[in-house]
């Protein structure tokens, strides 16, 4: 749909992704964002140096780890002009005590414990940096998804807020990790579009 509208779409399989091999797919352990932003940053600079993609138009998306990696670039990046993110997670250090998998992730995912390794998971953290964020944000998310608890996206939804970034907020009610469903999404709080 976006590509009929003149848009050019970049995929990515960055680091962390299987496919690859061991190595590749554990390429993120204990540096997520800080590991694999690149992955991210280096072909859109590619894609705007050959023409293909306008640097004042670029958006982000993602779902789940690709919606902590949209919030993680536009809190250490300013070059996109919108983001969509899904299933987010936003605050590594909340989410390591109230997610259902979130003492393993904290522990072999983000290579720390919060308490006892803050400036490695501050490092990886979007919520550390969200005061860097001007990127006019929707943020999607199941409101009974217990991976990535619906506090990592209302904690987001509401420093945006906050500080006049244009955002929204979109919870499904019932909805679990990926398995938003545009059936009967229910806005939770809005604030200027974007």
């Amino acid at each position: 749909m976006l590509a009929r509208r003149g848009w050019a779409i970049l995929t990515l399989n960055p680091r962390g992704s299987d496919g690859y091999g061991d190595a590749f797919f554990s390429a993120v352990s204990g540096g997520w964002g800080v590991n694999d932003a690149n992955d991210f940053l280096e072909p859109i600079d590619e894609l705007v140096a050959e023409g293909i993609a306008d640097p004042a138009r670029l958006a982000v998306t993602g779902y789940s780890y690709g919606g902590f990696m949209t919030c993680f670039l536009t809190s250490r990046d300013d070059r996109f002009a919108a983001a969509v993110a899904g299933g987010v997670v936003t605050d590594l250090f909340s989410m390591g005590g109230t997610s259902d998998y979130g003492h393993f992730l904290a522990e072999k995912e983000n290579g720390g414990l919060a308490w006892r390794d803050e400036q490695r998971i501050s490092a990886q953290s979007p919520f550390t940096q969200v005061d860097r964020v001007t990127t006019p944000t929707l943020i999607l998310h199941g409101a009974a998804d217990e991976r990535c608890p619906v506090g990592q996206a209302e904690q987001w939804f509401t420093a945006l807020r906050e500080r006049d970034v244009p955002t929204r907020l979109v919870l499904y009610p019932g909805a679990r990790i990926c398995s938003c469903s545009p059936a009967s999404p229910r806005t939770a709080r809005t604030s200027r579009s974007a």
